[in-house]
């Protein structure tokens, strides 16, 4: 059961701690409107009737744990309050929905950064929509080490390989690279203990060595990936689907 005092307080002080966030300025500024309607923890209507999706972040939907939850936190957040609309990568999904960072324009709240900061999202970037993915990224593992919201639930734990197999979905792993198999298509890295792979397809190869960690010199790293998990395979498509740990 959710002491819901304790979570209104909760949110309080996440607000408060991420007030600031990063430099939004540097992305492009998009519009801006009055939020309207709450719809999830990563969805929010204009008064303009512009349906804005949060971007870079997923949070739970529906039925799913702690859905109700995101959704009260962005309501008590933006609710008849101007904000902002920044871009950072493509600007509509096939829905047409923006894609966006939300800054609220009292206090210049990062809206991305207060979901992750509680606990109640997970990064998602896609290639074509990844700006401040470090920011969000370090926003998550803070809330992850304090086992806070979505951390505390068994079912969105980061996994281990040996934990993968019957697993799906979007998923978070992390573990040693004990192989590194180039082929003509992909270079396939291979976790140590079995259960589970990642593969990074060569034509962005070449973008993983620019980011610092080149797939084919992963061997015996420590490494955490995230995506799409499908027959013990998650696919990493931009580099920013892969961190390095300390071994």
């Amino acid at each position: 059961m959710i002491d819901r005092r304790a979570f209104a307080l909760g949110l309080a002080a996440t607000a408060a701690s991420c007030a600031r966030g990063p430099n939004l300025d540097r992305l492009t500024l998009g519009e801006q409107g009055r939020a309207v309607g709450v719809r999830s923890g990563e969805v929010l209507n204009l008064d303009s009737g512009l349906e804005v999706r949060l971007a870079g972040i997923e949070a739970p939907n529906g039925s799913e744990p702690l859905a109700n939850e995101a959704r009260a936190l962005l309501s008590a957040a933006v609710l008849g309050k101007p904000v902002t609309l920044l871009y950072g990568g493509l600007k509509r999904d096939r829905y047409e929905r923006a894609l966006a960072h939300v800054r609220l324009e009292a206090g210049r709240r990062w809206m991305q950064g207060e979901v992750l900061a509680a606990g109640l999202a997970r990064v998602r970037t896609y290639p074509d929509n990844r700006a401040l993915a470090a920011e969000m990224l370090q926003a998550e593992a803070r809330a992850r080490r304090a086992k806070k919201g979505l951390w505390a639930i068994d079912a969105y734990r980061v996994l281990l390989p040996y934990e993968c197999p019957g697993k799906s979905g979007f998923q978070i792993v992390e573990g040693k690279v004990r192989q590194v198999a180039v082929t003509s298509g992909s270079v396939l890295l291979d976790f140590q203990g079995g259960g589970a792979r990642a593969e990074v397809p060569r034509f962005v190869s070449a973008d993983f060595a620019a980011a610092g960690h080149a797939p084919e010199g992963l061997k015996d790293r420590l490494i955490r990936v995230r995506g799409n998990l499908r027959d013990g395979v998650i696919r990493l498509n931009h580099p920013e689907t892969l961190e390095m740990l300390r071994n």
